[in-house]
């Protein structure tokens, strides 16, 4: 683990965040975001909108069922002006 960020419910409206960072190459990183609500157990953590802004590129990814969402090949040089925007999923309507 090169870095590792947390930020809970008392700094984020009803989020919890994670953000991992590991080298997987010489100047190559995984950011590996984990997204979840406590307000939304029952319907899961799949669907939050993650997007990384990194340098000059923007890329976005859809969280998975465990509210992970990955990004490969980040170059180490972007990361400390790395940028997340994380948009939960609309609830669900029963």
């Amino acid at each position: 683990v090169m870095y590792q960020i947390e930020l809970g419910p008392e700094t984020l409206d009803d989020l919890d965040v994670e953000v991992t960072v590991y080298r997987q190459g010489e100047d190559v990183a995984r950011v590996m975001v984990v997204v979840r609500a406590p307000g939304r157990l029952v319907e899961g953590f799949a669907g939050s909108q993650v997007q990384m802004q990194a340098g000059a590129k923007a890329q976005t990814k859809l969280t998975d069922e465990d509210g992970l969402a990955v990004f490969d090949d980040v170059p180490l040089a972007e990361l400390q002006e790395a940028r997340f925007t994380i948009a939960p999923p609309p609830a669900s309507i029963h």
